[in-house]
């Protein structure tokens, strides 16, 4: 598995690091088969609902272009270390809820 980017970081270098663009992915999908954007799309649908699909289509639309100093890189560099260690420790959550995860780590971030 590889931690794929919907929306390639080449082309939406702002998303990067947003936890709603970031998912596993096969590492062939990934590597090879340009993130198979359609099949991570009907994926999000069935897993989580049209609305959430929405949402991360949305994405590039809400977060056109961000410019981080190297200091909140760095400090998001360690909350990151934080997160997942907690996200470690989480229970198996039902989809609805590893969105909102996601969502909840992303404003502890401080990058969206």
């Amino acid at each position: 598995m590889d931690a794929g980017h919907y929306f390639p970081r080449s082309s939406h270098f702002s998303l990067r690091f947003h936890l709603l663009n970031i998912w596993a992915q096969s590492k062939y999908d990934n590597q090879y088969n340009e993130g198979n954007r359609q099949g991570a799309r009907e994926s999000f649908i069935d897993l989580f609902g049209e609305d959430v699909a929405q949402e991360i289509d949305q994405l590039p639309k809400m977060h056109p272009a961000s410019r981080w100093t190297a200091p909140e890189l760095c400090e998001a560099y360690e909350v990151c270390l934080q997160l997942q260690k907690e996200a470690k420790s989480l229970p198996m959550l039902s989809q609805k809820a590893r969105v909102e995860v996601r969502r909840k780590y992303n404003e502890r971030l401080k990058l969206y």
